[in-house]
């Protein structure tokens, strides 16, 4: 069995051990770790280039990252000839939306 208190990243076959959270007592199937789905392009970092500042913004200390979903949405609003959207206004946005709604 492995250390988990040294390394924590769950591995295919761990059981998930947290008392009172719905996934108590699962076992872990299989794992796609963010820095790959970042490199295969389906999430993208939020926090570095043009957006870092607006990320940090409402998540400091926070890494954000966005689906490819949510960043071709984005786009279309950006493309919209109708709107006048730029990515950072509509990124803005989106993050305060996820902070405010409940």
């Amino acid at each position: 069995m492995r250390d988990l208190s040294r390394d924590p990243v769950p591995q295919p076959g761990d059981v998930i051990n947290q008392p009172g959270h719905s996934f108590d007592g699962f076992v872990v199937v299989s794992v796609y770790p963010r820095a790959q789905a970042i490199a295969d392009g389906v999430i993208f970092d939020a926090t570095g280039g043009d957006l870092a500042a607006i990320s940090a913004q409402h998540f400091p200390g926070v890494h954000v990252a966005m689906t490819a979903a949510m960043s071709a949405l984005i786009q279309k609003s950006v493309d919209h000839p109708d709107h006048g959207n730029d990515w950072k206004g509509v990124w803005h946005d989106v993050l305060w939306m996820s902070r405010v709604a409940r």
